[in-house]
């Protein structure tokens, strides 16, 4: 997830992906607070486990000063569901993360407590989010790898 880009007096400016502040670095994606990105993957890592029950494929996660978005692909990747947040003054990115996350997991259980299924707990949440926004192009990660077995690269290259 990259930090956003905001219009300044210099010119763009990026932005920290967790906490919105400005950042002097162009190539950092977080502000030098570990902590601060620490929060952010907490509650990505939470919103994880919703995108698994939401059977997601692909999923990104953007933010600007006054919206929080969330753009899911579900299994197969057809299209893309996007949810809209508005962001609360005086609040992070990662605070804001944190009630989209319960608002959508309070929705998905309410509707499971009342069928039983999560299929169509999933359903009926992704049924809210706006269809067709972003093409499925801008979802798809352009280039997917495997974590690398460090020990077998280090014995082919025998270090």
């Amino acid at each position: 997830m990259a930090g956003t880009i905001a219009e300044g007096e210099g010119g763009v400016q990026h932005r920290c992906g967790s906490c919105g502040e400005m950042l002097s670095n162009r190539r950092r994606r977080y502000c030098r607070d570990k902590d601060c990105r620490a929060r952010l993957e907490i509650w990505l890592t939470n919103l994880g486990a919703l995108l698994f029950s939401l059977r997601t494929q692909f999923a990104t996660f953007s933010f600007t000063e006054s919206q929080l978005v969330l753009n899911v692909s579900p299994r197969p990747g057809t299209e893309v569901h996007s949810f809209f947040f508005r962001r609360t003054s005086g609040l992070k990115p990662a605070q804001d993360l944190r009630r989209m996350h319960h608002q959508l997991v309070e929705e998905w259980q309410a509707v499971l407590r009342r069928t039983g299924s999560k299929y169509d707990a999933g359903q009926v949440v992704l049924a809210n989010a706006k269809l067709g926004v972003v093409a499925i192009e801008a979802v798809k990660p352009l280039k997917y790898g495997r974590p690398l077995d460090i020990l077998k690269c280090l014995a082919a290259l025998d270090i």
